[in-house]
């Protein structure tokens, strides 16, 4: 009997096991995600640590070719913001959607200067009105510092980012850049196949001990039927062997019976009356 306690234990611990695992595949998968996240930023933040380069280059170009003053003079020649227009826009890449600059009015509102955009309904025209959607452009205004954020609001765009230009604290101008939507499911795209692979390795494992949780019992149940006599439904000599196998002798006693004449049972009353016999004798 303690033989098979021994497996019933074996069997119990696996099916404790088996949440265990599930909680630890959802955790790893967990922290995968986590990490997943990580590595985005770290990809963002070098994608916009590039275009800030790019924008500090813009901007003392600016200086060189129309003066430290160079916002008042490209507001007071057309052929000035072409000319500054059109450097610009060698700057855009296949990640922007909009690149453009603002400046600032006598009433702090923000007036389109310059706009790389070719498309005319999208198009800002020199002193047309900027309104802003997000909290970004007020920020970088007002604190005079690099500002960015997410535009879930609107589908095309990704990222926006505030570059702002100014004496000192003091900011008269923002370069805007609109990152293309279409940048962020590249990005993402990317970590599909990690996501998938992760995913389904996890449900492999979890497959696979499910699978050795049903095997195991099926070979305890046959096992259990091998060692039990199945007209008695009492254990056998191959259990007794296996026993003797698994725990030492000393520590128990045999007691062996033997029915006298039984034989003559079954000459006499039949094979079917000796089953009985010995059922009824084993209980």
């Amino acid at each position: 009997m303690r033989f098979l306690v021994h497996y019933g234990r074996t069997f119990t611990l696996l099916l404790v096991s088996f949440p265990l695992l599930a909680l630890s595949a959802a955790y790893l998968y967990n922290q995968y995600l986590t990490t997943k996240e990580d590595v985005l930023d770290i990809v963002q933040t070098s994608l916009f640590e590039k275009k800030r380069e790019d924008l500090d280059i813009y901007v003392s170009y600016l200086k060189r070719e129309f003066g430290e003053d160079f916002i008042a003079a490209l507001r007071s020649s057309q052929a000035k913001r072409q000319k500054a227009e059109e450097t610009l826009g060698m700057m855009k890449s296949s990640e922007v959607k909009y690149l453009y600059m603002l400046y600032v009015d006598k009433k702090g509102r923000l007036r389109y200067l310059l706009d790389t955009t070719k498309e005319l309904d999208d198009r800002g025209e020199y002193s047309q009105r900027f309104i802003p959607q997000k909290a970004i452009w007020e920020e970088a205004q007002h604190r005079h510092e690099i500002a960015m954020a997410a535009q879930k609001e609107i589908n095309k765009l990704w990222m926006s980012m505030a570059y702002p230009i100014g004496d000192g604290d003091k900011t008269r101008a923002l370069l805007g850049i609109d990152f293309s939507h279409e940048e962020d499911v590249k990005i993402n795209q990317v970590l599909v196949p990690l996501d998938k692979m992760y995913f389904f390795s996890a449900i492999f494992v979890v497959v696979m001990f499910l699978a050795t949780i049903i095997q195991l019992f099926s070979y305890y149940v046959h096992r259990k039927k091998s060692f039990i006599d199945p007209l008695t439904g009492m254990y056998n000599r191959q259990y007794l062997n296996e026993f003797l196998k698994s725990y030492s002798v000393e520590k128990f006693h045999i007691v062996i019976m033997d029915l006298d004449h039984f034989k003559q049972v079954n000459d006499i009353y039949g094979h079917d009356a000796g089953d009985v016999v010995l059922q009824t004798v084993s209980k």
